[in-house]
């Protein structure tokens, strides 16, 4: 008899994202193929994020999400619009890759027409995160470091911040991520589409 394998237990924001990939992919009228197509993210891939079997990364996350007219953010979770919204530790949505040692948590309510995603990150020291894929025209990126430094590069142009400075960019260009240092560091992340 063969022992059972262990499969890793998806994150409440992995399961959350599973079931609007699935969601939107049908409202959408979208085959498999067709969203791999306009996603550059294999069928075989979506179906083991759709079926919980496997966490995106980031970039497959930030993929999908695009090709479906949409952001990571609002496939994460969806709350009701409210005028106060309480949104506890334990409700907020995380996407984590343990191999670079990095986190971002939402720390926004995201609902139906939602224009602001306020993300609290932590990235491993002398991690490279690497491009981030450009937002749709008109959205704006500013960064806040909250501890340690970070090199973010955008259009060609690096910027090295340190802990306590902020950086304001429009986001419809490619921009990458480092940390430059041998310790981690903690940043805010604000998005205004």
């Amino acid at each position: 008899m063969r022992p059972m394998r262990k499969t890793k237990k998806p994150t409440s924001g992995s399961s959350s994202f599973a079931i609007s990939l699935k969601s939107l992919r049908a409202v959408r009228q979208l085959s498999l193929q067709k969203l791999a197509e306009e996603s550059r993210v294999s069928k075989s891939m979506i179906s083991k994020i759709e079926r919980g079997d496997v966490q995106p990364s980031l970039d497959i996350a930030v993929r999908l999400a695009e090709a479906l007219h949409s952001s990571v953010s609002e496939m994460l979770r969806h709350d009701e619009y409210a005028r106060v919204i309480k949104l506890e530790r334990k409700s907020q949505s995380v996407v984590s890759d343990a191999n670079l040692n990095w986190e971002r948590r939402l720390l926004s309510p995201m609902f139906k027409g939602a224009t602001l995603e306020v993300l609290h990150a932590r990235v491993g020291a002398r991690v490279n995160m690497g491009a981030f894929p450009r937002h749709p025209k008109g959205t704006e990126e500013y960064v806040v470091v909250l501890k340690g430094e970070l090199n973010i590069s955008i259009g060609g142009a690096r910027y090295s911040l340190a802990e306590g400075d902020s950086l304001f960019f429009e986001a419809d260009k490619t921009h990458a991520l480092e940390n430059p240092a041998g310790r981690p560091a903690e940043y805010l992340v604000i998005i205004k589409h």
